[in-house]
């Protein structure tokens, strides 16, 4: 695994595999000094460096690299002319990843690289690759450009970036979109694919933690670990005070001991009037949608399912806002 400046090196594998101690492994200072990894160990330095070698990409895995790409009709269905690249998109001359379709309608695509949701390394990093539930909030954020259109959206769990690069793209240049991650490994493919996707060449050198929203960026990405105390640091350090309109998250539950940090983090960076977009898909994880939505109650939230919902499938799209 490897940080930029002022990052935690961390990745939810420990989470999944070992202790998870939110005071500590979840801090963003800017020295980046105080805690490297979450796990408390007792063995020497040599055995550290191979547990988390262990938790990390390596290059064991570069046989289950996977391409992953989707088209989605833009909400704005305004008539263009086809860009004329052999695969109908080419994100390095193209002003957006906006492409006509036989009929003239405007086309989204956004192509991203990752791992095969088979492949271990998902068991080290599960945002390495793209899970069901991405694609239904992706719907729900066509059918209500309103949710996101010259708001300050703010993305939870990020993974390969389908989510938050769709608000980027579907919206005008009024709409600021802060895409974040806490797993280290995820991060680095993150930036890559926000890269070869974002609007303009411009813009996808404003994707790290520097404070460039001033200079008129749309689109950053920072790393986010949750809980109350990072939420209040991220706040004041990395979005200049100001809260979000929206959150938006999906596929990011995966352990019962991440649900508390998740609201704690909504609880501090979420406007009094805004809205959290929540897409989840039943894994075989020891947590269910019920036992979010309960703590979501809790924490001083009311909820409506979305018509995304696919029951049938587990899968389920919901919008709190604050009681």
């Amino acid at each position: 695994m490897c940080t930029i400046e002022g990052e935690t090196q961390w990745n939810d594998a420990q989470v999944r595999f070992g202790p998870y101690d939110s005071s500590c492994a979840l801090s963003n200072d800017d020295d980046g000094e105080d805690c490297a990894i979450a796990i408390k160990h007792e063995e020497n330095d040599d055995d550290i460096e191979e547990e988390e070698e262990n938790y990390g990409a390596s290059g064991d895995f570069q046989m289950d690299r996977e391409k992953f790409s989707f088209v989605f009709p833009h909400p704005t269905q305004r008539k263009v002319g086809n860009t004329g690249s052999d695969d109908g998109f080419d994100s390095k001359e193209t002003k957006d990843n906006e492409n006509g379709d036989d009929d003239g309608k405007m086309m989204i695509r956004i192509d991203l690289e990752g791992y095969h949701p088979k492949s271990n390394i998902t068991y080290c990093s599960t945002g390495l690759t793209m899970w069901p539930a991405a694609e239904n909030l992706c719907d729900h954020l066509l059918k209500n450009p309103n949710l996101i259109q010259g708001k300050r959206v703010l993305e939870l769990g990020s993974g390969l970036g389908l989510c938050g690069l769709l608000a980027h793209l579907m919206t005008e240049k009024d709409t600021f979109v802060h895409m974040t991650d806490g797993d280290t490994d995820v991060l680095g493919h993150l930036r890559k694919n926000i890269a070869f996707n974002s609007r303009t060449l411009d813009e996808s050198k404003n994707t790290d933690d520097s404070n460039d929203e001033a200079s008129g960026s749309t689109l950053k990405c920072s790393q986010l670990l949750w809980s109350q105390d990072n939420a209040l640091n991220f706040l004041q350090k990395k979005s200049d005070s100001i809260k979000y309109d929206s959150i938006i998250a999906s596929d990011i539950i995966y352990a019962m001991c991440v649900v508390e940090p998740m609201w704690e983090t909504i609880q501090e960076l979420l406007k009094p009037d805004g809205v959290f977009l929540f897409a989840f898909a039943r894994r075989q994880v020891a947590v269910t949608i019920d036992q979010v939505l309960e703590a979501g109650e809790k924490a001083g939230f009311t909820y409506t399912e979305c018509e995304e919902t696919d029951s049938g499938k587990d899968l389920f799209v919901y919008a709190f806002q604050w009681k």
